[in-house]
């Protein structure tokens, strides 16, 4: 009052002193107090902007202590309905504060649901609201007005301080990248939901039912998790046995072709889980993450079973380094007019054996040079590696 008596109305030094009042009435918790004591200042205060700056400030205690923010705009609108000539607030002021308030006016002023809501809650997510963007999400997204928008919706939606909120539009990206085809990056938003996560289990089972179909994205999954051994084999034991076997095949050709250190873990999260593999599948596995016990004895296995073949033959020559094996599968390949991975181990095992032997670097480089000549890339970036770090070691 005195501050508003005064020759020279002070009107910001008022809405400051009204809004440490509010406070102190907040810390109270004299909250019975609060909207007397409103109606009160804004009765007193002449200024149109001082009146709105007053509304604003409470606007803004109150977004704090209501668990929802439409409760907080309807004791706004309370507050500004008490006074003779209630403040109007415009889609068009330059204050970002008053602009919002007056979509969220018009917003709410339309039954949710509605499609006469769309336009104003846009305009509110595009410059970042989370709650408008929320609801656009929860309520409209088959429109094509929003699809247009919602990358960014999305972006908006999981911006927030409660985990909980942002893990659930995560998942729910992860369902529309889906939906839409867009299976790997959906994937992408699926791990990132961490396991103490309430929608853990939601997101396994998407996983689990995408899996099923696509064994890239298996792959993937497990390449995400590979770091822990133990979320790998929590991984693995979630998916059916025929399941098992199209990653078991999948890895092992992955493997021939470019090895990667996550494939050890991987491979080892499938061995535990292998009950029913066929026995050279099996071999191959133990081969690969280098337990040679296991693998000879299944390769083994697999040659009473069903007899010899390349893969099999090849795989027990390397574990029990049989030499005679390996000359046996090289003549076996050597005619093939694309040369196979067998004939490109083989031929690089003769040779890494020969100088453990004491054998001639002579010789080795000689022939090492032989297979250069009959293809220059050496059976691929693997083999060629392999080989080059060879002749590096007989400079």
């Amino acid at each position: 009052s005195q501050l508003l008596a005064d020759s020279e109305t002070n009107v910001e030094e008022a809405v400051k002193r009204f809004v440490l009042h509010d406070q102190s009435l907040i810390d109270g918790k004299f909250f019975h107090l609060r909207d007397a004591f409103a109606s009160g200042a804004l009765k007193l205060m002449q200024s149109e902007s001082g009146k709105k700056h007053m509304l604003i400030s409470r606007l803004s205690q109150d977004l704090v202590l209501y668990p929802q923010h439409a409760m907080a705009r309807e004791q706004l609108r309370s507050l500004n309905n008490r006074l003779k000539n209630p403040i109007q607030f415009l889609k068009n002021e330059e204050h970002p504060v008053i602009k919002n308030i007056a979509l969220w006016n018009e917003i709410e002023s339309h039954q949710l649901g509605s499609a006469e809501r769309i336009v104003p809650l846009i305009k509110l997510a595009l410059v970042g609201n989370h709650e408008a963007s929320t609801e656009l999400l929860s309520t409209f997204r088959p429109n094509p007005i929003i699809d247009e928008h919602i990358e960014l919706l999305f972006d908006n939606a999981v911006v927030t301080n409660d985990k909980n909120i942002s893990e659930y539009w995560i998942l729910q990206r992860a369902i529309h990248c889906i939906n839409n085809f867009k299976t790997d990056e959906g994937v992408e938003y699926l791990c990132l939901i961490p396991e103490s996560s309430i929608y853990t289990e939601d997101a396994t089972r998407i996983l689990r039912q995408i899996h099923e179909l696509n064994a890239d994205l298996l792959i993937e999954s497990l390449k995400q998790s590979a770091k822990n051994l133990e979320a790998c084999s929590s991984l693995v034991e979630s998916w059916k046995v025929a399941t098992r076997l199209k990653v078991a095949r999948e890895l092992i050709d992955r493997s021939h072709a470019k090895p990667a250190p996550w494939q050890r873990n991987s491979i080892r999260a499938i061995i535990g889980e292998s009950r029913g593999f066929p026995n050279h599948l099996s071999g191959e596995l133990y081969r690969l993450i280098g337990e040679s016990e296991y693998a000879a004895k299944h390769f083994k296995q697999a040659i009473e079973q069903d007899g010899e073949t390349i893969e099999v033959l090849t795989g027990l020559a390397d574990v029990t380094r049989n030499a005679q094996k390996m000359k046996r599968v090289v003549l076996a390949t050597t005619d093939e007019l694309q040369k196979s991975y067998w004939f490109w181990l083989a031929n690089l095992r003769l040779i890494e054996w020969h100088l453990q032997d004491g054998g001639s670097k002579v010789d080795a480089i000689a022939k090492i040079n032989r297979l250069r000549k009959m293809e220059a890339s050496l059976g691929g970036i693997h083999f060629q590696h392999l080989f080059n770090e060879l002749c590096e070691q007989l400079d």
